[in-house]
């Protein structure tokens, strides 16, 4: 049985972490959005719809439940710690070669080694540093090339087992405009690897984000 538009328009709200914490929080244009969702229901629905039609269906969406882990998680980033870090590079290490990596860096001068995070993933190495630290080290591949910064959000320890975190905030910074080259999640902590030139639009996401407190929900 073909869906209803508003079953359509149901399904798109509850994919979408920042749609559903838009219209939970009150701060989504509804105009905006249904123009946005529009050329993906039309493939779907088969004819053409209507911008009216597509707003209606959004306001009679219930987005308490589907919205209820996303308003968390925004209001969690909303009071997280915001650094950002010029010049790095990412290395990526084949098994057996992080080994040759640290003794490299233990032999430079700690004043040399201004930033070192490493991420091991089934026998591989991900190494994120400084570009200048970087030139000292000749093994992997470069995937982070000159011109990457590093957004570190540091948040509360309660959000260890908290999922959808990271693809929350790689939606927040993509749908400004950001260009994500990477994104890793340790514990509490994540890293963003992104174009340089995005820094202007990475802290305009960000102050958005914290201009819009979600209030907490006193019914029952």
């Amino acid at each position: 049985m073909t869906k209803s538009l508003a079953d359509m328009v149901q399904e798109a709200v509850y994919s979408d972490p920042l749609l559903s914490y838009s219209l939970s929080a009150g701060i989504a244009n509804y105009s905006a959005v249904a123009k946005r969702l529009i050329p993906a229901l039309e493939r779907s629905y088969g004819a053409p719809v209507r911008v009216n039609s597509v707003v209606q269906a959004l306001k009679r969406v219930s987005v308490r439940e589907a919205a209820e882990n996303y308003e968390r998680i925004a209001s969690l980033l909303g009071a997280a710690d915001y650094s950002v870090i010029q010049g790095v590079t990412e290395l990526s290490l084949p098994p057996g070669k992080l080994g040759d990596v640290l003794r490299t860096l233990s032999a430079l001068d700690e004043k040399d080694v201004k930033l070192m995070i490493i991420f091991s993933v089934n026998g591989w190495h991900s190494l994120i540093t400084d570009e200048r630290t970087s030139s000292f080290l000749s093994l992997g591949d470069v995937a982070a090339p000159a011109g990457t910064s590093m957004l570190s959000i540091a948040l509360s320890k309660t959000t260890e087992g908290l999922p959808g975190v990271t693809a929350f905030v790689a939606q927040l910074l993509s749908r400004n405009g950001v260009r994500i080259r990477n994104i890793v999640r340790s514990g509490n902590r994540i890293y963003v690897l992104f174009r340089r030139e995005d820094t202007r639009r990475t802290f305009e996401a960000l102050t958005a984000l914290q201009a819009h407190p979600v209030k907490p929900n006193t019914s029952e």
